[in-house]
């Protein structure tokens, strides 16, 4: 979105900034969103990648959130996160976040086109592997390319991977036959590549949980999931380093034999990640990744300088308590980018600092602007002090009609198609007439709201802002009726998804498989089929039967959940009984269905009772409900 072309652009002083290249140039009076919104207007005359510096994690998960509302689909917005565990732990990050981190230095290294990395001060102080380290080990995988089978799996153990039987999350992969199975970080879905031979054959994406396939690829890249790549050359080097390390006056003693047998063996260990410096010949930042011609956008940078001492004090703190255990670490200097140094990096980019304080003396010798934007902070406290008996929306109407007669068009981002109906029909209960956009943010032009009052579209944002000058004001869902508690992701059913059911199950416990029946789980073996060793779950059945089930044949079984003390009668492999129990339930099923087709079809001759429709009381109460609605609650509320 632009503003209408023939108003002045109030943010000109700063796209004339970066025509000319300059060094810092200085923005305050941004509030709520608006740092986001005047990124994706900017967005579009910068031809290098754009990085989004601001201070913790929840910041910058939130800012990645807005950016994405804003920008144009052509843009790439990447979430940098920080370690999700604290430095000089026996605990290492998980794959999902090193994987994440891996595919943004990939971006990075790989520029093809817009690209907005957001991240917070923690993400960026900490160091990564040099560049060269990240060019030699992605793997391109396309069909046609020969591979042997048995190197690759190689490499992918020595990237991070975990072999396991079912693929299910990044950073695991699965070998059956001339078929391998692997979740990179890179991919949105796991891949399946087949081999012929030391061929590949074809690779495509699939779904985990009901293992169908989903899009043939011309090329998939395989991402590391470690940043500690256990390869023989990193191990001589780390081992070097540790030997040299035990020679020192200053290391506990016996805290590095342990370490270096691992080291040697190739045998990865929790907290590995700490010790990144040994591994590697000389680390790196994120900084070093980036083109010259990159953008930094620094939000507040008061703030951030604050935040740099409170991190490298925990950073101090963790590593002299551990060491204080009689551990060996590295130097937090070693692992983590020193002030100096983050200063010196930032200082080679042009920047642009968002001030969260009004221009003064310490901008005076930056080029600079304010721009007047207001934030909604007290927008629902004043809605619900307005009410009355026509609701809170009273005042919002109000406002909206203000606002159109002073040519200011007003967006209201829904998070789904039935809550922009429903707040566009609450609107026009108000005397507004709002219309309801298929557009995204970034195709919607002020023309598309001329003549409405109101212009609902559909995105996630949660904080909107007010910018006349603009002519454009953002009100959100959560901003009018609260913040709605995130629905949990449903656990999937046992049918749907293998690895659910082992979990569950104990030695000697009754389970019930869909084909065979009920037996009694004796334990999970290994079995040697040709030259491949596999996990089996052993079932027994009636007489001694036993019945071998692949751990990727899972979602046949679950676990017998009726009751009675003295446990159910077994089933006969082969035998009828199952079948007929089958039988059984499906005859009692049939004859409910029948049941209730009759009282159902009895139910709509008779007269009920007439029920007034939800006013609009009814309908802010429903607005404002807490928990985020499931998809079966929307499907029945249509």
């Amino acid at each position: 979105m632009t503003p209408s072309p023939t108003k002045e652009l109030p943010w000109q002083p700063l796209l004339d900034f970066l025509k000319n290249k300059g060094s810092v140039f200085a923005v305050s009076g941004l509030k709520g969103s608006s740092p986001a919104y005047l990124l994706s207007q900017i967005a579009p005359r910068v031809q290098a990648p754009i990085l989004f510096l601001t201070l913790d994690e929840p910041r910058a998960e939130q800012r990645a959130e807005e950016i994405r509302f804003f920008a144009d689909p052509v843009q790439k917005v990447l979430l940098y996160p920080s370690w999700d565990v604290k430095p000089f732990q026996n605990i290492s990050p998980s794959p999902e976040v090193l994987g994440q981190r891996w595919e943004v230095r990939n971006s990075l290294s790989r520029f093809e086109g817009p690209l907005c990395v957001v991240l917070s001060l923690p993400a960026i102080l900490e160091k990564v592997p040099p560049r060269e380290t990240a060019r030699r080990f992605v793997i391109a995988v396309l069909p046609g390319r020969e591979f042997q089978r048995e190197d690759l799996i190689a490499r992918l153990r020595g990237l991070g991977y975990t072999r396991v039987n079912v693929v299910a999350q990044k950073g695991e992969f699965a070998v059956r036959g001339y078929v391998l199975d692997v979740f990179s970080p890179a991919s949105l879905h796991p891949l399946r590549i087949e081999f012929f031979g030391d061929r590949v054959e074809s690779v495509r994406t699939f779904d985990p949980d009901t293992q169908r396939s989903l899009q043939d690829l011309e090329e998939a890249v395989i991402l590391p999931v470690k940043e500690v790549l256990f390869f023989p050359e990193f191990q001589e080097t780390a081992a070097a380093s540790l030997q040299k390390k035990s020679e020192g006056k200053e290391t506990p003693p016996g805290a590095i034999p342990e370490l270096l047998e691992k080291v040697k063996e190739g045998i990865s260990f929790g907290g590995v990640d700490n010790y990144l410096p040994l591994f590697y010949p000389v680390l790196e930042s994120l900084l070093d990744y980036l083109p010259p011609e990159t953008l930094l956008v620094l939000e507040d940078p008061p703030e951030l300088d604050d935040r740099l001492s409170q991190v490298w004090e925990e950073i101090r703190e963790n590593w002299q308590e551990q060491a204080g255990q009689g551990e060996f670490w590295p130097a937090p200097e070693e692992l983590f980018l020193s002030r100096e140094d983050f200063s010196g990096f930032t200082g080679l980019f042009s920047r642009i600092v968002l001030q969260g304080l009004e221009m003064g003396d310490p901008l005076s010798e930056k080029a600079g602007i304010r721009l007047e934007t207001e934030s909604n902070e007290r927008l629902r406290s004043d809605l619900l002090s307005s009410k009355s008996e026509e609701g809170i929306l009273h005042l919002l109407a109000q406002r909206i009609r203000t606002g159109s007669e002073k040519g200011i068009s007003t967006l209201l981002p829904c998070s789904n198609l039935h809550a922009a109906e429903r707040l566009q029909e609450m609107l026009e209960n108000h005397g507004l007439s709002p219309n309801l956009s298929a557009k995204p943010f970034s195709a919607w032009t002020p023309a598309d709201s001329s003549g409405w009052q109101g212009t609902l579209i559909l995105g996630n944002l949660h904080r909107g802002f007010s910018f006349p000058k603009a002519g454009l004001t953002i009100i959100t869902e959560s901003e009018l009726f609260g913040e709605k508690r995130p629905r949990k992701r449903p656990a999937i059913p046992l049918k749907d998804h293998a690895l659910a059911a082992f979990s569950e199950l104990q030695l000697e416990d009754y389970v019930v498989h869909a084909d065979h029946g009920i037996g009694i789980y004796r334990g999970l073996l290994k079995l040697t089929l040709g030259e491949e060793e596999h996990d089996f779950l052993l079932i027994e059945y009636q007489g001694g039967d036993k019945l071998y089930l692949p751990v990727y044949r899972l979602n046949l079984v679950q676990k017998y959940a009726g009751g009675g003390e003295s446990g159910p009668r077994l089933d006969k492999l082969g035998g009828t009984s199952w079948e007929n129990a089958k039988k059984r339930v499906k005859k009692s099923l049939r004859e409910l269905a029948e049941e209730l087709v009759k009282l159902y079809a009895v139910r709509t001759v008779l007269k009920g009772h007439t029920f007034p429709p939800p006013d609009e009381i009814y309908r802010e109460f429903e607005a404002s409900y807490e928990h985020e609605q499931t998809p079966d609650q929307l499907q029945a509320i249509a």
